[in-house]
């Protein structure tokens, strides 16, 4: 539940003559809609942005056997969400992350910026002072939550044959195993969709070995 945006100021005389939040709203700030069109932003222009909680949830096992070779693969994900760019993605400094995304550079308003590169930034003008009416619940700061991932792929080869059991084995099986192999989302790429903001991204982990049946 919260505003609706229209992207960002990009003109002193656009944040004056539009309905604001505040007076210190300028270019570079988040606009937002007047929703019940009385010429001002107030709390009656908010209104239900879509909710947090997973339409649904889905995973999926796969196992194929063909003549000793083996491979199993195993994804899972979720559909239909919102996710909210937090604090800490987007104001680092003031949350005391600690360290500055990426994604930020070159991606704000600036007045450094020409027209054409302000009309693509993504996040809203860098300031030392409090700009609390770029950060209120909106659909700005709102991405799609859902994602597909690929949680494990295993290869794997069983060695059955009379050498083995001459030497008291009954199997050996060789195999790779490849974990969190990839994601499909549009989480911005220094956020994971499976873990918090404040920690870092699952990592990709391989795998070999053996099992021997005596």
């Amino acid at each position: 539940f919260g505003y609706r945006s229209t992207g960002l100021y990009q003109t002193l005389d656009e944040a004056s003559n539009s309905p604001r939040l505040n007076t210190n709203v300028t270019a570079g700030d988040v606009r937002y809609a007047d929703l019940n069109n009385d010429g001002k932003i107030t709390p009656d222009d908010r209104t239900l942005l879509g909710g947090s909680l997973p339409r649904y949830n889905y995973g999926s096992t796969l196992r194929m056997d063909y003549n000793g070779f083996d491979f199993g693969i195993v994804v899972q994900g979720v559909g239909k969400r919102l996710s909210r760019l937090s604090d800490e993605i987007v104001r680092p400094f003031a949350e005391a992350f600690g360290n500055v995304p990426q994604e930020l550079a070159g991606n704000y308003w600036s007045r450094a910026n020409t027209a054409e590169q302000n009309l693509q930034a993504r996040y809203p003008r860098l300031s030392t002072r409090s700009l609390g009416a770029n950060y209120e619940m909106s659909d700005f700061w709102l991405i799609s939550g859902a994602y597909f991932r690929v949680k494990n792929i295993t290869v794997g080869y069983t060695l059955k044959n009379n050498l083995l059991r001459r030497v008291g084995l009954q199997s050996t099986r060789f195999y790779v195993s490849a974990n969190d192999v990839f994601a499909v989302h549009k989480f911005p790429r220094y956020w994971d969709p499976e873990v918090g903001t404040s920690s870092y991204p699952i990592v990709t982990t391989l795998l070999a070995g053996a099992t021997i049946k005596f």
